[in-house]
C-alpha cells in the first residue's frame, strides 16, 4: 500500500461487472464514483468490457473476458460453487491487482460472488490491500420458498464466511445489515446506497409535469380506474410482488403497473408468468399490467404517473425504489421486512406495513388514493437526503480508511 498517513489520498477501486454503459445501474455508480473523487479519493470504478465499442470515462477501467480455461473451470465447478464465473472472476481481478500494487482498498458490493472473488484473487495476486465488503441479501438472507440466498448451499456459504471474515471493513445498506454484521468484530456504519443524481433532481419537478405524465401513461394503457399503484424492480418470489397482486382484490378502484424483468426461478417458474396467471385466477387481471422491462430514461415519468409505489417485499436488506419514489413526490408503501421501513423515521414519508398480508398493502393503497394519507414534502425531502451520494461518500471514505488503518 502507498497510503501511509491520514492526510493521503487513498486510492480504491471497485469492480461492478453487472453495470453497463447507458443503464441505470451505471449511471448510479457513475455518480457514486465522482461523488467519491470530489470527496477526496482516487478511485477507479471496474466494469466488463462491453460487447460493442464504447468510450471509457475517465476513471473507469473495462476487464477484457476471461479466458477459455477459466471458464472452462467455472464450468466444472458450478454444481458446487451454484454461480458462474468465481474462477474466472477471482483470475482477473488478480490480474489487475498485480498491474495496481498500490491500491490501498479494494471495495466490492455483493459479498459472494463479487467479494469472495476478490478475497481469492486477493490471495492470488499477494496483494496486501484492505478489501471493504458491503452484503447484500442473498448474502445473508434465507428465503426457500423464494429459492433466495447463497447461504443454503455448503461451498457458497464457507466462501461468504471466510470472505467476511477477512474483510477490514462492512460498509451496512441498512439496519438490518448492521445487525448480521456484529459477530463479525471488524469496523462498520450504516452507509445506505445512493440513487443517481437525476433521480435527486425530480425533486424540482413541478407538480403539473407529473399530472402531465399520468395522463399520458393513462391514455397509453387505457386505464379507466381513478388509482394506479406501481411495483417497480426485477421480478423474483422474494420480491412479494404476488401478494401486491393479491391485495389488488381489496382495491377495485385502482389499476397496478408491474414494470421489470421476469426472472425463472424454482417452484414458481417465470415469475412474471406467474402474477399473470394469479391475476386471472383472482379475477383482477383487467387491472393488472405487466410492462416487463422498461427503459431506464422512461422510470421517473413511470413513477411521477403513479399514484403510490409499492415494495411488497417478503424479506430484503435494502430497496432504492423507496428514494427514488420519495423524489418523485410519489409516496410508497414498504413492508417491514425491507430494510429501507427502518430509515423511515418520520410520519408523511411513507407507509410501513407487514410483509404477506394483502389486506394491510390494499388498505394502504386505498388510504393514498382516498387522499385519507398524505405525504409530507419536508419530512420526504430528509429521508432522500440520505441516499445523495454526495452525503454518502464522506462517511463511505471515513469507514475504508479506518479499515485501511487496521492492515
Amino acid at each position: 500500500m502507498t497510503t501511509s498517513n491520514a492526510s493521503a489520498k487513498m486510492r480504491i477501486a471497485m469492480y461492478m461487472p453487472y453495470s453497463r454503459p447507458g443503464s441505470m445501474g451505471w449511471t448510479i455508480y457513475q455518480d457514486f464514483a465522482a461523488a467519491l473523487r470530489h470527496a477526496g479519493a482516487d478511485f477507479t470504478f471496474i466494469v466488463d468490457e462491453p460487447d460493442s465499442p464504447t468510450a471509457c470515462p475517465l476513471g473507469t477501467e473495462f476487464l477484457p473476458p476471461p479466458s477459455a480455461a477459466a471458464g472452462l473451470i467455472d464450468k466444472l465447478l458450478r454444481p458446487a460453487t451454484r454461480t458462474t464465473a468465481l474462477a474466472s472472476t477471482a483470475i482477473r481481478i488478480a490480474r489487475w491487482l498485480r498491474r495496481n500494487p498500490d491500491v490501498d482498498a479494494l471495495y466490492m458490493e455483493m459479498t459472494y460472488p463479487l467479494g469472495s472473488a476478490a478475497w481469492l484473487g486477493r490471495a492470488l495476486s499477494g496483494w496486501r490491500g484492505a478489501l471493504i465488503m458491503t452484503p447484500m441479501g442473498e448474502d445473508f438472507l434465507i428465503l426457500d420458498e423464494a429459492s433466495y440466498g447463497h447461504r443454503r448451499y455448503p461451498l457458497p456459504r464457507w466462501l461468504i464466511e471466510r470472505t467476511m471474515r477477512a474483510a477490514a471493513a462492512v460498509r451496512c445498506i441498512s439496519p438490518m445489515v448492521l445487525e448480521y454484521t456484529t459477530d463479525y468484530g471488524h469496523p462498520a456504519a450504516m452507509v445506505p446506497l445512493n440513487v443517481a443524481n437525476s433521480t435527486l433532481a425530480a425533486r424540482s419537478t413541478p407538480p403539473q409535469d407529473a399530472k402531465v405524465a399520468r395522463a399520458r401513461l393513462r391514455d397509453e394503457l387505457q386505464f379507466t380506474r381513478r388509482g394506479l399503484a406501481l411495483s417497480l424492480g426485477r421480478l423474483h418470489p422474494f420480491k412479494g410482488i404476488h401478494v401486491l397482486v393479491q391485495a389488488m382484490v381489496h382495491t377495485p378502484d385502482v389499476d397496478l403497473v408491474i414494470a421489470g424483468p421476469t426472472l425463472r426461478v424454482g417452484e414458481y417458474g417465470d415469475y412474471g408468468q406467474y402474477l399473470a396467471e394469479e391475476a386471472r385466477r383472482l379475477g383482477v387481471n383487467d387491472r393488472v399490467h405487466l410492462l416487463g422491462a422498461v427503459p431506464h430514461e422512461d422510470v421517473s415519468a413511470l413513477m411521477a404517473a403513479a399514484d403510490v409505489v409499492v415494495v411488497p417485499s417478503l424479506l430484503e436488506s435494502m430497496n432504492r425504489v423507496c428514494a427514488e419514489a420519495a423524489a418523485s413526490g410519489t409516496p410508497f408503501i414498504v413492508t417491514s421486512s425491507t430494510g429501507a421501513a427502518d430509515l423511515v423515521q418520520e410520519p408523511g414519508v411513507g407507509q410501513v406495513v407487514a410483509p404477506r398480508d394483502p389486506e394491510a398493502i390494499a388498505a394502504a393503497i386505498n388510504d393514498v388514493v382516498s387522499g385519507t394519507w398524505e405525504a409530507d414534502v419536508e419530512a420526504a425531502g430528509r429521508f432522500v437526503d440520505q441516499f445523495d451520494a454526495s452525503a454518502i461518500a464522506p462517511q463511505l471514505l471515513a469507514l475504508i480508511r479506518e479499515g485501511i488503518g487496521r492492515r
